[in-house]
């Protein structure tokens, strides 16, 4: 059963992201760390390193960013891997390159976006694509074969890893995620949840609103996760209701 997350102030300075760890907790992918939910409160489980575009692969984590104080990882850290919940991170590849601050992972393909977008099959060597505008959002279907990039222009869709997009249409998405390959969650930047039934092409509001958002996901069982400033919440239900995490 998942155990419910701590309401009220989120640790850290920053969260970027977050996900439903195994054993049922919320993980927290903070400015200095990852956290841990408890019934006691948010447990630090990680060394202090700024964790930006943090996605969850089933049990793989990946992120970003820069070490923190007494960190030996390098800086900008590039891609980091965590396959132990985020108590460990190692860095793949392109370390002291790149600070990806938007990342997404689906099966045999991560896309990044550390001032280019950048594409990889193997967490290892990448490949420069070129994009409309620049995303601050990015996701990857779970097969890997669909490409979202959120943006100031709007969503963006890629089928062919990044060398075509298309523009989507409906209600614009600020972050998104995938619950299956072709069902898929977002957040507009005003809080209100959104919706696509077709992989990204269309999207359409939920009806619920979230109050102070701060970080988005979807995990793999198709919950929506919203960190908030007054805790986090999910949704079971496609986003028609929400309630604590």
């Amino acid at each position: 059963m998942p155990v419910r997350a701590p309401q009220g102030a989120l640790p850290g300075e920053h969260v970027h992201g977050l996900t439903r760890a195994g054993d049922g907790t919320i993980l927290l992918a903070t400015h200095d760390g990852a956290y841990r939910g408890t019934p006691g409160g948010w447990e630090k489980v990680s060394p202090s390193v700024d964790l930006m575009g943090f996605v969850a692969v089933g049990p793989t984590l990946y992120a970003s960013g820069h070490p923190g104080q007494g960190s030996d990882l390098p800086n900008p850290v590039g891609l980091l891997q965590s396959t132990d919940q985020g108590k460990t991170w190692t860095s793949m590849s392109r370390a002291g390159e790149s600070d990806f601050h938007a990342l997404g992972a689906g099966k045999g393909l991560i896309a990044g976006f550390d001032g280019r977008l950048r594409i990889s099959t193997d967490a290892k060597s990448w490949t420069d694509v070129q994009i409309p505008a620049a995303p601050f959002g990015l996701a990857v279907s779970p097969d890997g074969t669909r490409i979202i990039a959120t943006t100031r222009q709007g969503a963006l869709t890629s089928t062919d890893r990044g060398a075509t997009w298309a523009e989507a249409s409906g209600t614009q998405p600020a972050l998104a995620g995938f619950a299956s390959d072709g069902m898929v969650y977002g957040l507009a930047s005003d809080g209100a949840l959104t919706a696509s039934h077709d992989g990204g092409t269309t999207w359409a509001a939920t009806g619920v609103t979230v109050s102070q958002p701060v970080a988005f996901a979807v995990t793999a069982s198709g919950e929506i996760l919203v960190a908030t400033a007054q805790g986090v919440v999910s949704s079971t239900d496609g986003g028609k209701t929400t309630h604590p995490a």
